[in-house]
This record gives C-alpha cells, sequence and structure tokens, in this order.
C-alpha cells in the first residue's frame, strides 16, 4: 500500500527480503527495488528470479557475491548490486579494511554492475559523536574509490535520524521509520527539532476496534486468566477483540489504557490471546459496537507508539512492526 502511494514520488524502494521485493514486482511496482540482505544464497531460484526482474541486491561478502554472479548465468543477465560496508555497525557488511580491495575487485566482474554503495549508523538517534565516526570512514572509502576511478551512482548511510545531520557524505538516504511518522528516539526529536524549530514528524497509522460485549459484575470479581485484577468496586467492563496475536502486547495487562469516547480507560486483567477487557465504569455512553483507539486520537486525548512503548520498556518500532499483518489496514 505505501509503495502504491509513493510510486510517483520516489525512485527507490528498499525492502528486507527478495520475497518482498517479488511482492512489489507482482503488483505493478516498477520502480527501482533495492534488498538489502537477509539472505543466504541457499535459495538460488530466488536469486535467479531477482535478477531477471531487475530487482537490485546488496552484497556484503565475498559469498553473497559468489552467489549473485551464478545466477546471472542462469537468468542470462547482469546483476544490479549495492556493496554494504561495514563502517562500525559489526553487523553484517563487508570489512572496513578489505572494503575498497572488495569493490575494486566486484567492479571488474562483467556480471555484475555496482548500482550503489551503502553503510549503515549505529548510533544516529543517540550518539552525534560516533555517528560522525561513521561518515567519515565512509566519506574516506567514498574518496578512495574516486581516485581508482571507481564511479558508483547511489551512496547512502543516511538513516531518518541520519537525514537531519549535516555534512554527511553520499547523494541518498534510506528514510525508515520517519516514512510512518515516528522519531527514531527522543533525542534524535529534540536533536531535530533543536535544527528545524517548525518540522514535526506526524505518525500515519492509527489502531482502531470495537466493543464487542458489555457487561456489569460485582465488587470483587476477578478480570481474565489467571485472575490478576479483582474489581475494588461494582463494576462496568468492556470486551475488545484484540490481544496479543494481534500485536497488542501481554505486557499491557493491568498496565495499557485505550481511548473509548475521547477518554482513557484502563486495560484490566491480563491480555489475552485475541480480546482484552477494559473498564469502562466512567463512560456510561459506552455501547456494543463503539470504537475503541489502541493507537492514535479519540477528542482531545492521544495514545502514540512512544506512549505503548515506555510502558513495554522498549521502542516505538517493536510496537508498530509486531501489529500482525492479517489485520486488515484501511488507507486513507
Amino acid at each position: 500500500e505505501v509503495a502504491k502511494i509513493l510510486k510517483d514520488h520516489t525512485r527507490y524502494f528498499v525492502v528486507v527480503s527478495i520475497e518482498e521485493a517479488l511482492m512489489l514486482r507482482a503488483r505493478g511496482i516498477k520502480n527501482a527495488i533495492l534488498v538489502l540482505g537477509n539472505y543466504d544464497g541457499s535459495d538460488k531460484r530466488a536469486f535467479c528470479e531477482a535478477v531477471s526482474k531487475n530487482i537490485e541486491l546488496a552484497v556484503y561478502s565475498a559469498e553473497v557475491l559468489k552467489h549473485i554472479t551464478a545466477a546471472t548465468q542462469k537468468a542470462a543477465k547482469q546483476a544490479l548490486v549495492h556493496i554494504k560496508i561495514d563502517t562500525g555497525m559489526s553487523r553484517f557488511g563487508v570489512p572496513l579494511k578489505e572494503a575498497i580491495k572488495f569493490i575494486y575487485y566486484a567492479a571488474k566482474l562483467k556480471e555484475i554492475q555496482i548500482r550503489g554503495i551503502y553503510s549503515h549508523f549505529a548510533a544516529s538517534d543517540e550518539n552525534e559523536e560516533f555517528t560522525r565516526i561513521q561518515a567519515d570512514r565512509f566519506g574516506k572509502n567514498l574518496a578512495a574509490l574516486k581516485k581508482k576511478n571507481i564511479s558508483i551512482p547511489h551512496q547512502h548511510i543516511r538513516n531518518t535520524a541520519g537525514s537531519f545531520l549535516e555534512d554527511i557524505p553520499g547523494n541518498a538516504a534510506r528514510v525508515g521509520i520517519g516514512l510512518y511518522g515516528l522519531y527514531p528516539s527522543l533525542w534524535s526529536k529534540q536533536a531535530i527539532q533543536k535544527r528545524n524549530s517548525t518540522f514535526f514528524l506526524q505518525p500515519a497509522l492509527s489502531w482502531k476496534t470495537k466493543i464487542i460485549q458489555i457487561k456489569e459484575v460485582e465488587k470483587g470479581t476477578g478480570v481474565s486468566y489467571g485472575c490478576t485484577y479483582t474489581v475494588k468496586e461494582d463494576s462496568r467492563l468492556a470486551l475488545v477483540p484484540v490481544g496479543y496475536w494481534d500485536g497488542y502486547d501481554r505486557g499491557l495487562s493491568n498496565r495499557g489504557v485505550v481511548l473509548v469516547c475521547g477518554k482513557r480507560v484502563p486495560v484490566v486483567g491480563r491480555v489475552c490471546m485475541n480480546q482484552t477487557i477494559v473498564d469502562v465504569s466512567n463512560i456510561p455512553r459506552a455501547y456494543v459496537g463503539q470504537e475503541v483507539v489502541l493507537l492514535g486520537k479519540s477528542g482531545r486525548e492521544t495514545i502514540t507508539a512512544d506512549d505503548i512503548a515506555k510502558l513495554l520498556g522498549t521502542i516505538n518500532y517493536e510496537v508498530v512492526t509486531r501489529i500482525n499483518p492479517l489485520i486488515p489496514r484501511k488507507v486513507v
């Protein structure tokens, strides 16, 4: 859905897997697509199909380079690749000290065309000093390649947080979480607004459900699995059909809040696999079929991914990526 909206506004889409890239191609997305990695080379069919459909592939080791060049023979087509170098993340990537030699070798292979070189910031959302160190390493690699007359069209190390830093080498940015209107961290939000006080990201996602049952319970009644919550007075409880299968974390049991009629109401008892109970005793207007906001705005109240992440001791990325892909999406 995001690709459909943005296909006329960007040249490149960046995805995590070959399967995801092939899905976009199958749905008519003709833009350039880069797969960042996460493959071990065992699925030769996938490599061949990617090459045949002009899907650009990340190369982060000699082994992966070998698999991709083999795929070009079956696809009878040159592979388009981006070389990933490790500038300090210590995740996958060609080791920094080997990068120039590796790229020089790869550039001579007739089976491939190097479309890009990239790296990834480890701490651009919390540590500008180390981010500058990585940027400097990346820039020195670009300069060294230029001296060897190796021209690479796309050079990218900026992520969402890094996009707002000045003097970062490269000519492209991979905007991840910012695309969905979320800040990578509170630190980065403050740093971004310090540079531009008029710039604000607006979350693209609201997550809503409906009340499916309301019941009156007496004081002392236990609620949900394990009866970890006991109502302290006669109460009115509402059942909503969302649970940890859907991505509403079990850690929100007896801690989370949702919005009903523009008011915050507490989650009571344990979050179940597909259901959660909330206390609507203070909302006499609540009725079966009424909208419940898990993430987003109702009236003057808002629940953000950051609010939920804080309760769970995690990050907003985890909150939104755990939402089950089988839940219907409505694009507005």
